[in-house]
């Protein structure tokens, strides 16, 4: 822990001390004027003003260390105690798959992202995103342990068994800061009722909670809708994997599904920017995320794929109008938040998207996914001139995996900055991950999505880098 942060945790304590100097101090002052006084009276009158200077003295003393105990006390108290004056934080573990089967592994997965998407939508919880709690898949985990990682009040647990055209789902809710079970529910349904099951767990960890905002009749209405278990696991495998044929399967699976076409939109948008930015597949692209808008339009996952596709096909102020409606739909959804901050910084507006960004941070604590945070966390801080903080994010993304941009944005600080041989290094390490990368590529690639090419730091920064690897 830093100095500052002990300080800060330290709080009460360093109050308490401030009071105690004071006191002394005032203390001191009138004893020191009582026995001067008593000096100038001379000896008869001054053993009575010496006692009285004494017995100020004293009673200070004995003040100091009633403040001092009070003050410990106090601490340990703090120390011991839970706020949840705010919205309670809940993480969703993954479901367990008791079948051991690999091919119902989907299944668990798709209903624990489900039910965290569902209880992300309502303002009276504070969802942890799923990217931080799927680093405990397939692990035994200590709940109070799990709760302290990602700063949760509730962990929910639980497992799931098909048997036949049938499945069986556990769940439990459990106090983080305890790990007392404050709600439990066994479920034995038809496979067909998957969808329904979920909006019975969902509701029933609200209700846990405490939380009398959730309403799921009016979450499921404007939720995404698959009429078949296929191609809901085939779009959160899409999903998952940006893959432009799995989510192209998921389409073909349920037509009427708009998660799998905003899918299909956002993943197809980024493999186009990535090689050709080719008119004709982007146009492709923003006609499936904005069919997918049709079918589901109050669905902010399906609005968020939107967005992005939009903002990676070059249209930056379409994907802002569209993504900064986002929150208010679902105040927990981290990558909402992440990809709203990201078309600000697109659209000039860098300190705003800022600390959108934080938020989906704060939201998705040592999650993977978290470089990729960490990298739209460096623009905003390029673009308002921060050089020394973006190389710290740059950094912290590295510790998540080696990834081209990571390595390209972090050449492009260095060089700005006069390091030009650990540029070179940087754009060597890039190359090794992606061979086509080159400087003067992803220049036209950002510039290509923001109105304003990045600003002038971004120019400054392209100039510098390109003037390095020559």
């Amino acid at each position: 822990m830093s100095v500052f942060g002990w300080v800060t945790d330290n709080e009460g304590f360093f109050s308490g001390l401030v009071a105690i100097v004071a006191l002394l101090g005032v203390a001191g002052a009138v004893a020191r004027l009582l026995w001067v006084r008593a000096r100038r009276l001379g000896p008869s009158a001054a053993t009575g003003w010496q006692g009285w200077a004494i017995g100020v003295g004293c009673l200070a003393a004995i003040a100091a260390l009633i403040l001092v105990v009070l003050s410990s006390s106090h601490g340990e108290s703090d120390r011991g105690h839970v706020d949840r004056t705010g919205p309670p934080t809940i993480a969703v573990l993954p479901f367990t798959t008791m079948s051991g089967a690999e091919e119902h592994e989907w299944m668990s997965d798709g209903l624990t992202e489900d039910i965290i998407t569902l209880l992300a939508r309502s303002p009276g919880m504070q969802i942890i995103a799923r990217h931080s709690t799927f680093q405990y898949k397939g692990q035994s985990v200590d709940i109070r342990q799990v709760g302290e990682e990602l700063g949760a009040d509730f962990v929910v647990e639980g497992s799931l068994r098909p048997i036949g055209d049938r499945i069986r789902v556990t769940v439990q809710l459990i106090d983080a800061s305890s790990g007392t079970h404050v709600w439990a529910e066994k479920y034995d349904r038809p496979l067909s009722d998957l969808f329904a099951l979920q909006d019975e767990v969902a509701s029933g960890i609200a209700a846990g909670v405490g939380d009398e905002v959730f309403k799921i009749e009016s979450i499921r209405a404007t939720q995404a809708h698959a009429d078949n278990l296929d191609a809901w696991g085939q779009t959160w495998r899409a999903d998952a994997s940006w893959s432009v044929e799995d989510a192209r399967k998921a389409v073909l699976l349920d037509e009427n599904y708009g998660r799998s076409h905003a899918v299909l939109g956002r993943n197809l948008s980024l493999s186009v920017l990535q090689s050709s930015r080719d008119p004709v597949a982007f146009a492709e692209a923003v006609r499936a995320a904005r069919r997918g808008a049709e079918l589901a339009p109050g669905d902010p996952i399906v609005l968020t794929h939107l967005g992005v596709t939009l903002l990676w096909s070059g249209e930056p102020e379409q994907a802002l109008m569209l993504l900064e409606r986002v929150p208010s739909m679902s105040p927990s959804y981290a990558e909402g938040f992440a990809w709203y901050g990201d078309a600000l910084i697109h659209n000039g507006r860098p300190e705003e998207g800022l600390n959108l960004v934080n938020r989906a941070i704060d939201l998705t604590p040592n999650a993977r996914i978290i470089w990729v945070y960490e990298i739209i966390r460096a623009e905003a801080l390029i673009h308002l001139g921060r050089f020394d903080v973006a190389r710290v994010a740059l950094r912290h993304a590295q510790l998540k995996g080696t990834f081209p941009l990571n390595f390209a944005y972090l050449a492009g600080v260095e060089a700005l900055t006069g390091n030009r041989p650990e540029a070179r290094r940087l754009m060597v390490n890039a190359k090794a991950v992606a061979p086509d990368f080159t400087a003067a590529g992803f220049r036209q690639m950002y510039n290509f999505y923001s109105i304003d090419n990045g600003g002038t730091n971004f120019e400054r920064m392209f100039d510098a880098l390109e003037a390095a690897i020559r």
